[in-house]
């Protein structure tokens, strides 16, 4: 190649480093943006006219995208359910902590699932033990809920029944993707933080939340990995909290493996 030839990228030119020694070979620059998603691609080499023109095409294949490695979580499970069923509210665990829960979630099969099937919200925190201000709170789903149904988490939570502190709620779509909010909870005032967040989730994944200092992470997991879904940033409620969980169901949905607490850094 010479001097001034450019590199082609299907019809896209590509920005273009001089040739080098002793070859004659170029260097060339490719954007993330087209590395996104899996594609192939015909990268070309033009030179100048006159005399010049393009080279023969060689395929440039993008496969899937690794998703980053995220350090989440980094605590473990606080309970497997593995005992007779029985109102989540004893123990470890105390009902509830936001306005609209009715009562305590309750442990059916060991799982986890909303007052024994009946409509009412149902929530629990874990009151053992508070956490953080630095924390974490992650859960299996063995099962969805129902369409127009949600679960949520909630972190730096103060005692209940009506807590402060903050909410992730994953509302179960039908026919469309499920949809992450994140609440600053005062009591029985929320406030959204951020626009809502499209992220699937199926039987068999897990969710996660975690707060470090005025940033709020929200994870999903599918298979064993675990992926950053998004973030949100909020300062008011800065110090060490309960963890919790709620479901608003007819008892579709099914919850197992609750863990969390202070993260480990």
């Amino acid at each position: 190649f010479v001097t001034c030839a450019i590199a082609k990228w299907n019809n896209t030119t590509l920005t273009t480093g001089a040739p080098g020694t002793p070859t004659g070979g170029i260097t060339f620059t490719i954007p993330a943006s087209l590395l996104a998603s899996p594609t192939t691609a015909q990268i070309t080499v033009v030179n100048p006219t006159p005399g010049g023109g393009p080279s023969n095409a060689l395929a440039f294949i993008v496969t899937s995208p690794v998703p980053p490695v995220v350090n989440f979580p980094t605590t473990g499970v606080l309970d497997t359910f593995t005992r007779a069923d029985s109102d989540l509210n004893t123990g470890d665990w105390t009902a509830s902590w936001t306005n609209f829960t009715s009562g305590p979630l309750s442990i059916f099969s060991n799982q986890v699932r909303s007052n024994l099937g009946t409509t009412d919200n149902a929530g629990s925190y874990w009151s053992a033990s508070t956490f953080g201000p630095n924390c974490e709170i992650f859960v299996d789903v063995s099962a969805p809920t129902s369409a127009g149904r949600s679960l949520s988490l909630g972190l730096r939570l103060s005692a209940g029944p009506i807590s402060t502190g903050y909410q992730l709620a994953i509302t179960k779509q039908d026919g469309a993707t499920d949809v992450w909010r994140v609440y600053r909870q005062a009591g029985a005032a929320y406030t959204l933080l951020g626009a809502a967040i499209g992220q699937e989730v199926s039987a068999g994944d897990s969710v996660g939340m975690a707060m470090t200092g005025s940033t709020i992470s929200l994870y999903w997991k599918t298979g064993t990995l675990w992926s950053l879904v998004g973030t949100r940033t909020d300062t008011v409620y800065t110090g060490a909290g309960f963890l919790g969980i709620q479901m608003d169901d007819t008892g579709t949905g099914r919850l197992d493996n609750v863990g969390g607490g202070t993260i480990i850094a």
